[in-house]
């Protein structure tokens, strides 16, 4: 008895993970996913490329604009000036596996006197606060409650002016965010 006829007695065909070559393979092309289009991030203007198909999966804002005759459909190109390279690091993460990164446990409180951790975990709430406006923007509630998820957890919007700043520079004035840091603040300095 052969190897190859052993195997194929063991294992169900069900349970196989290589399947017997067909002219029906599938290509990242033949599904779709070969395309590219280019985010243009910040003032800086980086242009950063996503797979089209994962970023229209996830956004019926980006469906539509990269799928119109607008200029973003005619370049496939999406313009987010006011976006940080590490909020749209955090988007891309996040239309590529519906997760995002939860950082260290860190407290931007002073509560060690280590000024560098309080610089490290003040700069990264911003990014989640800039991760939540970018999701306000984009229609996606499931992604702003993982991005107010992780600022709670690291416990620094009251701390923390520049994500305060930012949402309130760049949310409506009746915004979520603005209502969560007030209370945060009422909350924090009884």
């Amino acid at each position: 008895m052969s190897l190859s006829s052993t195997m194929e007695t063991e294992i169900p065909s069900s349970r196989r993970i290589f399947k017997a070559a067909s002219k029906d393979l599938l290509t990242f092309r033949s599904c779709g996913i070969g395309d590219l289009v280019t985010f243009i991030i910040g003032a800086d203007k980086v242009p950063i490329q996503v797979h089209k198909k994962m970023a229209c999966l996830y956004s019926h804002i980006l469906e539509a604009a990269f799928d119109s005759s607008f200029i973003e459909g005619r370049t496939q190109k999406y313009e987010l000036e006011s976006v940080t390279l590490s909020a749209f690091a955090l988007l891309a993460e996040w239309i590529y596996t519906q997760k995002i990164e939860r950082p260290p446990s860190m407290k931007c409180r002073k509560t060690t006197g280590d000024k560098s951790s309080h610089s490290i975990a003040c700069s990264t709430s911003t990014d989640y606060v800039a991760l939540w406006i970018l999701a306000e923007v984009l229609l996606k509630p499931r992604l702003q409650n993982l991005a107010i998820d992780v600022i709670a957890d690291i416990g620094t919007a009251i701390a923390n002016k520049d994500g305060i700043i930012l949402a309130y520079e760049e949310t409506a004035h009746n915004s979520l965010l603005r209502e969560i840091f007030v209370s945060q603040a009422t909350w924090t300095s009884r």
